[in-house]
């Protein structure tokens, strides 16, 4: 499934370790751009986070695959 360009948007914390401001989300579209501020729709988009992080690959693995994509490419030229 497609999922949008989005950013979690957390202000930080005080000294008392409270929410200065409430996490946003801030999502891209091909018509426009939103902001979401309910907590379930940013924890959404925080789940949606997590799962894309589990699919993707250590940075060694990731380099070895760029680099022989890179090859494929140039040998099709």
């Amino acid at each position: 499934m497609p999922l949008p360009s989005f950013m979690v948007l957390d202000f930080g914390r005080d000294q008392r370790g409270k929410d200065v401001e409430p996490s946003v989300v801030f999502a891209e579209s091909y018509t426009g751009a939103m902001y979401f501020e309910r907590v379930a729709d940013v924890g959404r988009f925080r789940k949606a986070f997590q799962e894309v992080l589990k699919a993707t690959l250590d940075v060694r693995p990731t380099r070895d695959l760029l680099r022989e994509k890179a090859r494929e490419h140039e040998n099709d030229r």
